[in-house]
């Protein structure tokens, strides 16, 4: 539908680009010239066509945007943009910082995003506030007993938040957490990201000016450098990352010079930036 809509209502010097495997192998097939953004591997009937069209080198007029490097590997794409997600600067320069809340994490619940870690800092260190903003429905409840996690009083469930108040949320606490493990579950549950992810969430978290505590992964090892823009630890080591609440606890002062990197980070990957980059490999591509 979304095919039939572009064909018939725009213009042919309108750059499409789509998020549907499907939306852009039909507007292929058609000589449409599109830009397909894949995020993870294909699965299901996108994987199946899509090798078809590989193998009858039907995707001519598909321009290939990807937001890691390893999905070049796996889809087996000689020729694509590699582009990590953004953020709105905007979004946090309006908005004062303070300090209300210490530690603090904003996102999805599901598998592999530290929740586990989260608890169980949370019972180690009992005179700090943990606080989660994220929908409660999503715990696996299979490893969770939301009723006795509930109950641990420092840890404070806020629920889901429309995004338009998650930057002064983060803006306004001491230190952002980012405990993901070494297998990250999306909304389905057989679909790992973990080595093809560029987290919102990670931009924000560097856009908010904060202490940011993150898992030490390859996937955005790229962005987050250690005692640079964040504190690395490793994940799914619950020892590891005691020590290293510990170590900002005590150190505080020590670590202001991360708060001041991470804004500088993210100032290299906002949608404005992205967006250029889009536009100029697209006219190039068109131009070779």
């Amino acid at each position: 539908m979304f095919a039939r809509f572009v064909l018939k209502n725009l213009d042919k010097n309108c750059i499409i680009i789509s998020r549907s495997p499907i939306t852009s192998f039909f507007l292929s097939l058609f000589n449409r010239k599109n830009i397909l953004e894949v995020h993870h591997p294909l699965k299901g009937l996108s994987k199946s066509i899509f090798k078809i069209f590989q193998i009858l080198r039907l995707d001519k007029s598909i321009t290939y945007l990807l937001l890691h490097k390893n999905l070049k590997k796996v889809l087996k794409i000689k020729r694509a943009l590699i582009l990590d997600d953004a953020v709105d600067f905007r979004d946090f320069i309006k908005i004062k910082s303070s300090n209300n809340k210490e530690f603090t994490y904003t996102g999805s619940l599901f598998s592999g995003k530290g929740l586990e870690i989260i608890v169980h800092l949370a019972k180690k260190f009992p005179t700090k506030k943990f606080h989660i903003y994220g929908d409660i429905s999503k715990i696996d409840q299979n490893k969770f007993d939301i009723n006795v996690i509930k109950k641990i009083r420092n840890l404070l469930f806020h629920g889901h938040l429309i995004y338009q108040k998650i930057p002064k949320i983060l803006k306004s606490s001491k230190f952002l957490l980012m405990p993901y493990s070494k297998k990250v579950n999306v909304n389905s549950n057989n679909l790992d990201v973990s080595k093809f992810m560029s987290p919102l969430k990670m931009f924000d978290y560097l856009s908010a000016g904060k202490i940011i505590i993150a898992s030490d992964l390859e996937v955005y090892s790229h962005i987050l450098k250690n005692n640079f823009n964040c504190i690395l630890a490793k994940p799914n080591n619950f020892k590891d990352w005691e020590n290293k609440i510990n170590t900002v606890i005590r150190n505080e002062k020590k670590y202001q010079k991360l708060k001041r990197n991470s804004i500088l980070t993210a100032k290299r990957f906002t949608w404005t930036k992205r967006t250029t980059k889009i536009i100029n490999y697209y006219e190039k591509k068109e131009s070779d």
